[in-house]
């Protein structure tokens, strides 16, 4: 009889079925936060605050923290599973867990602007100050988020690596943001001001919902899988 090379639980749910749920998932998240912001933008004339993704406290950045929180609660889970990477998981889960603790009071930001004070820079500058600040932590998490991929295969591999991407594509997006800043002829009102920032929140949002489903997938696995290297 011909095996099934599919991970099936008891309860019939299988890698590729939660995969292409993580992925229409950040689709639809990505395609509806998109849409109330350009509603708001071109429509409401940035009235409504809640719906601007360059503002905090507002739906967008509640739901960036949520799947940042949903990352490093998967990665705690896992981490009970995959005993051989316990360690590097449960650093994970504290740095997701940070991550989201950030994007809700907004460290990330304060911390850039005492930068830029600090080397009496103006604050256009804090888009490549907080990275910057922030860039060992990035590297340990992007080192520890490569590790997991490259042990994993087939969907969680990816759907890791496909995070693992949007989210270095999300830093550069708002590091490349700096050259529309120091256009003297641009303002926030210019569309490639609403589309540099629609990109960015889109791809952090759907980085972090597609590294939670990748290390969901892998609980699916009965044991922690090596792949040669």
């Amino acid at each position: 009889m011909a095996t099934n090379p599919t991970t099936t639980t008891e309860h019939g749910v299988d890698e590729r079925s939660l995969a292409l749920a993580g992925v229409a998932l950040a689709l639809v998240a990505v395609g509806v936060q998109t849409a109330f912001y350009l509603a708001n933008v071109y429509v409401l004339d940035r009235r409504v605050g809640t719906l601007d993704l360059d503002s905090e406290g507002g739906f967008p950045a509640w739901a960036a923290t949520v799947a940042t929180f949903s990352t490093g609660f998967a990665a705690l889970l896992l981490s009970f599973v995959d005993t051989s990477r316990r360690a590097r998981l449960l650093a994970l889960a504290a740095a997701a867990t940070f991550f989201s603790f950030d994007e809700a009071i907004v460290l990330h930001e304060r911390a850039g602007l005492r930068a830029t004070d600090a080397l009496g820079l103006s604050d256009t500058y804090l888009r490549i100050a907080w990275p910057i600040v922030y860039l060992p932590l990035l590297a340990g998490v992007a080192a520890l988020l490569l590790d997991m991929a490259r042990s994993s295969t087939g969907s969680a591999r990816r759907l890791l690596a496909a995070g693992l991407l949007l989210l270095g594509g999300a830093v550069g997006l708002e590091i490349a943001g700096l050259a529309l800043d120091l256009i003297p002829t641009l303002n926030e009102t210019d569309w490639l001001y609403t589309l540099q920032i629609a990109l960015e929140e889109g791809a952090e949002l759907a980085g972090w919902i597609l590294l939670t489903t990748g290390l969901c997938v892998r609980l699916l696995s009965p044991e922690p899988r090596d792949t040669p290297r």
